[in-house]
């Protein structure tokens, strides 16, 4: 008969070699594609993360997505081209011992504050505030640094400006050439003074009168009385009823 006996057999095993080898082949398709998507999935993520996010090895930048071309202004191209002294120049002069001296602590494996502030130089040349994420990392079988980075310049800008609008504010303050005094409108307890009040009342410094109650700057003659001054305040203030303090 066709097929019988001992070289009957051998097709038959054969084909199930072939069979296993390409349900093996399959499987090894299959994950690959699973995995190719993963990676697909996860640099799509990673490419419109908000943060800027990029990975240094041996002094240069081997990842960075456009969250972070955008932060610095070079393209992620330019970054990964860029040879180890040029990368140290995205960080301004100021600040980079700090910076690229804790990128080498860090690869070393020294405990370090993971989060901190430093500036950067874009490639227009303008300054940029940036706070950083790093963590010690290993890449493709080598000790690498991964950073994320979020551009806090706009923040930077409006403390620099509250800085110095109470500068200004104290300048006027204490050069005034009135008599001036802050109290707290609920309880008159003074909170500050000017040069020209501790002059006109006699005190060698704020820490004399700062703290007291409004009263200690009354006298005990009509109409200059603690009760007198808190009729006048209340003249010159109304009753907040929400928040339960005298306002202006």
């Amino acid at each position: 008969m066709l097929g019988s006996g001992a070289g009957g057999k051998k097709p038959i095993k054969e084909a199930e070699k072939l069979r296993a080898r390409k349900a093996k082949l399959e499987r090894v398709v299959s994950n690959s594609t699973e995995r190719k998507k993963a990676e697909e999935a996860y640099r799509s993520l990673v490419d419109h993360s908000l943060k800027g996010l990029a990975i240094f090895q041996n002094g240069r930048v081997v990842f960075a997505n456009q969250a972070m071309a955008e932060i610095i202004g070079y393209t992620v191209e330019e970054m990964l081209t860029s040879p180890p002294e040029k990368v140290q120049s995205f960080v301004h002069p100021d600040d980079r011992e700090l910076v690229w001296s804790r990128h080498k602590d860090r690869l070393n494996g020294e405990e370090l504050p993971e989060r901190y502030e430093f500036r950067g130089i874009r490639k227009d040349g303008s300054i940029c505030w940036v706070e950083i994420h790093a963590s010690r990392i290993e890449y493709q079988g080598k000790p690498a640094i991964q950073a994320a980075y979020v551009d806090i310049t706009e923040r930077k800008k409006a403390e620099e400006a509250l800085t110095e609008s109470e500068e200004n504010y104290h300048s006027i303050f204490d050069t005034a050439n009135d008599a001036i005094f802050i109290h707290d409108l609920k309880d008159g307890t003074i909170l500050d003074v000017n040069e020209k009040m501790l002059e006109m009342y006699g005190f060698a410094n704020k820490k004399e009168i700062v703290g007291s109650f409004i009263g200690k700057l009354s006298s005990a003659k009509k109409p200059y009385t603690v009760e007198d001054a808190g009729k006048w305040i209340r003249k010159a203030c109304v009753f907040c009823g929400k928040c339960g303090i005298i306002v202006k």
